[in-house]
């Protein structure tokens, strides 16, 4: 674990130095979850607090949709700028390679990068997600009701998301590592939008509620998925993959 934390802290280190990236990626994150919720707040709860008796059920599961856009958005698309610069930078200049000549194994090299990209955005993740809950509350509920909080909906936006995004992050550094950086950014970029629209379609058509237990059972399955996937391609993972694939 001495040199995965090494590497980790060398790969934050690096990837902080790329500021115009890191100050965009925040950036686009901050615009995308400003603008999600003004539009989620406005068009649902906001109409919701003007009932005689606003349904406490039906503002957890726009609450917990909010919340889980804003935690998979601020993670996901720092996350996948990051990772993508970080992996194309470190291969073309030649410091992975460099870098399996030491006792590093392929398995330290692996984890040490995944958690040096994963822990900056799963930091802003929660910063922004507690952030979002409190000032909804303060706007909306408060002064109404009271505090709209479910314990679901705080276990999958501030757990099971970014569950996900670090399995995730392991199958990109996956294949980033032993193929091509631009199959793995395909895949990080896809993932991104087409998990979110499809549980924002699920949460608006009254399918599943985004404050209940069975959301973050949902969210629980889809990072055992792709855990799943982690394992199969683990095999793959070898010094000569990796150099080859230089």
């Amino acid at each position: 674990m001495s040199y995965v934390s090494l590497v980790m802290r060398s790969g934050v280190k690096t990837s902080f130095r790329m500021r115009s990236v890191v100050l965009v990626a925040i950036g686009v994150v901050f615009i995308c979850v400003v603008g999600v919720a003004i539009i989620f707040a406005t068009q649902f709860i906001g109409p919701g607090m003007k009932d005689a008796n606003p349904d406490s059920s039906l503002l957890a599961n726009y609450l917990g949709l909010i919340l889980f856009t804003t935690s998979f958005m601020s993670i996901g698309i720092f996350a996948s700028v990051i990772a993508f610069q970080s992996l194309v930078r470190e291969k073309t200049r030649g410091n992975i390679q460099a870098l399996l000549a030491t006792p590093l194994t392929p398995a330290d090299l692996w984890l040490g990068k995944t958690l040096a990209v994963f822990a900056p955005g799963f930091v802003f993740a929660v910063i922004m997600t507690i952030a979002v809950f409190i000032v909804i509350n303060l706007i909306y509920f408060i002064p109404e009701i009271g505090v709209v909080l479910t314990p679901g909906m705080l276990v999958s936006s501030l757990v099971v998301v970014p569950l996900m995004y670090f399995a995730l992050m392991l199958l990109v550094h996956e294949i980033g590592f032993s193929a091509r950086p631009v199959t793995a950014n395909i895949l990080a970029q896809l993932f991104l939008p087409v998990v979110i629209t499809l549980m924002i379609n699920l949460v608006t058509r009254d399918v599943i509620n985004a404050g209940s237990w069975l959301f973050t059972v949902v969210l629980l399955g889809l990072a055992l998925l792709i855990g799943a996937f982690v394992l199969v391609l683990r095999s793959k993972l070898t010094v000569e993959k990796i150099i080859l694939s230089q």
